[in-house]
């Protein structure tokens, strides 16, 4: 079964799980199911300042070994993976549903984490550019409305302080271009 990759009009890249030597997932993964909304994560923890594709990929596999290692999760817990320069990676593939947003939660649901910690950084106009587009192509190859992207800390009513006030701010506005953008898309 192919799996859908979000692509903008300028073709944005995935880089493959390949390109981060990700790790096989575990037996313990389930079938994502419908997809009807998306939720959006920083990384947290330390700053992440790293500006290549391999500090990015060190990153993703360190996050990874945490989620598998000490959460026992199948795999990562997010679909993709945004990076200080812009760039996309492929988290968990979409097909398997991911564990981002705690529980029930997670039904349905696309996890995007940009790395960095935004309750003490702001993002870089690369990040925020791809943020958008991978959130516009999902939007529209999922038909899911720009109200059902969310924050962490929506999702959960406030439980925690995931995504950061910076990246909060951004979703809301990307939301806002993202509602104009597509009712132009409908027939």
């Amino acid at each position: 079964e192919e799996e859908p990759q979000p692509e903008s009009q300028d073709r944005l890249r995935v880089y493959s799980r390949d390109s981060w030597s990700a790790r096989a997932p575990r037996r313990n993964i389930e079938l994502l199911g419908r997809v009807d909304k998306i939720t959006v994560h920083h990384s947290g923890g330390e700053n992440f300042w790293g500006s290549s594709p391999s500090d990015a990929a060190a990153e993703i596999r360190k996050i990874q070994r945490y989620h598998q290692n000490e959460q026992g999760w199948a795999d990562i817990g997010y679909h993709y993976i945004i990076d200080r320069n812009g760039a996309v990676w492929q988290g968990r593939r979409l097909r398997y549903q991911g564990a981002h947003a705690r529980g029930p939660a997670n039904n349905g649901n696309i996890g995007v984490v940009v790395l960095g910690n935004y309750m003490y950084q702001g993002l870089t106009s690369p990040q925020r550019q791809s943020l958008e587009a991978v959130l516009e192509k999902l939007c529209e190859h999922f038909s899911i409305p720009p109200q059902r992207v969310y924050t962490h800390r929506e999702i959960l009513g406030g439980r925690t302080e995931c995504p950061g006030p910076a990246l909060a701010r951004c979703v809301s506005e990307i939301r806002t271009t993202l509602r104009r953008r597509l009712v132009a898309y409908r027939p």
